[in-house]
């Protein structure tokens, strides 16, 4: 995968890839604003749950003091400072993502143009006897077609196991902050899972993404031979002959991605629940060990919101990872 990486970033010029980190800046952002937006949940909740806590915490005591300079000036106003500081976090990572993600096009599709436009320069740079040995389909075929399969198979997924593989970073050194057993269990449990499916199905989806290309390749060259020798084709009756070649081809490209998409998503199915049962197992611990359900809820509020977010970053995290 390192390797991966390292070709994926010597396609980018030096102009790109300021832009490229430019954007990682932007990812950073949004991933700790997703952080911050889940931590802020449990005292958010545990003042809900126990008024009292204002006064025996110290880190609440102390904001509750600072708050009184802006009118605040009793518990229930502090519940309502603490609720809103939570929406103002969530709507501030909602803009930011907005921004990142216009960001995150303009980027990606800028970045075909060039890389179409450089591998134009290349070819037309050539000699004309370089283009001698050489199907002219191919040409084509990559600069139209394998160029914008690199941006959306390669690029953006990318981009989106950084952005995914830094919100789960952040979310887990959250989670071990508060209970490191449970974190490590969960982590452990979510995180090999993906892990083995990735690793028992990496060599099919590789043999899955060069029957692609091969298919690709013969979709082109029989489009551009048949259209390009029109007249001997409809002289010698060959109709039949073609459409015939091109629906094997056409069929072996559509069953590639119908089996790659298909690998892709299914260990969202499996995880779900595991995720379900992880849950259902880390309410029956908390129980236990505190002997208290009403204690238990702001951090059970913690790791319920923390999943909800960390089950989509870590199926995308899978997903890209099987695109690249």
């Amino acid at each position: 995968m390192i390797n991966t990486f390292k070709k994926l970033f010597s396609l980018l010029a030096p102009k790109e890839r300021k832009s490229f980190w430019f954007l990682l800046s932007l990812i950073f952002t949004v991933a700790l604003l997703d952080m911050l937006g889940i931590a802020s949940i449990m005292p958010f909740v545990s003042v809900l749950t126990n008024p009292n806590l204002i006064d025996s915490n110290f880190f609440l005591n102390r904001v509750f003091e600072f708050s009184k300079l802006f009118g605040v000036e009793t518990n229930l106003d502090f519940s309502f400072l603490l609720g809103f500081s939570v929406f103002f976090l969530l709507v501030l990572s909602l803009i930011i993502k907005g921004i990142t993600l216009y960001y995150q096009y303009h980027f990606i599709y800028h970045l075909e143009k060039n890389l179409g436009k450089r591998l134009l320069e290349s070819y037309l740079n050539q000699h004309y006897s370089w283009f001698l040995n050489r199907h002219s389909s191919k040409f084509g075929k990559n600069i139209l077609s394998e160029v914008q399969l690199i941006i959306s198979t390669a690029i953006r997924p990318t981009i989106d196991l950084i952005s995914k593989g830094l919100i789960v970073i952040l979310i887990v050194l959250l989670l071990l902050a508060v209970n490191i057993k449970l974190t490590l269990l969960a982590a452990l449990t979510l995180g090999s899972s993906y892990i083995i499916f990735y690793l028992m199905l990496k060599k099919y989806l590789n043999k899955l993404g060069e029957k692609r290309l091969m298919s690709n390749e013969s979709r082109f060259f029989l489009t551009n031979e048949v259209f390009g020798a029109i007249k001997e084709v409809k002289l010698a009756g060959l109709e039949k002959l073609f459409i015939n070649l091109f629906a094997k081809s056409a069929q072996s490209y559509a069953k590639a991605l119908t089996s790659f998409q298909t690998i892709s998503h299914l260990p969202r199915f499996f995880l779900e629940g595991v995720v379900f049962g992880g849950l259902l197992l880390i309410i029956l611990v908390l129980i236990q060990s505190s002997n208290n359900f009403i204690e238990t809820i702001p951090i059970l509020s913690l790791y319920i919101f923390a999943g909800y977010r960390l089950m989509p970053a870590l199926q995308q995290i899978y997903l890209s990872a099987s695109n690249i």
